[in-house]
């Protein structure tokens, strides 16, 4: 079974930050991510890979919003 697929896992991750190459520095080397920007939009994302797995990203704030939030989704199977 796919562990993301399972039912109340963390399935995808989100971090919005006023400074994503930082946090992309801090926490790809803190959890081994494996970090791929990709333009999604108007602005450049970066997607976060685990296991090969795609799990999150880390974006870049808006300039209207420029604290950092943290948005976490959890798997539901039924």
């Amino acid at each position: 079974m796919n562990p993301f697929e399972q039912h109340g896992a963390l399935s995808w991750g989100e971090l919005i930050t006023s400074d994503p190459e930082a946090a992309q520095a801090f926490y790809g080397e803190l959890f081994g991510w494996t970090l791929k920007p990709r333009q999604m939009g108007r602005s450049v994302q970066t997607v976060i890979e685990v296991a090969g797995q795609e799990m999150g990203h880390i974006a870049p704030s808006p300039e209207s919003t420029p604290d950092a939030a943290h948005l976490g989704h959890l798997y539901h199977s039924g």
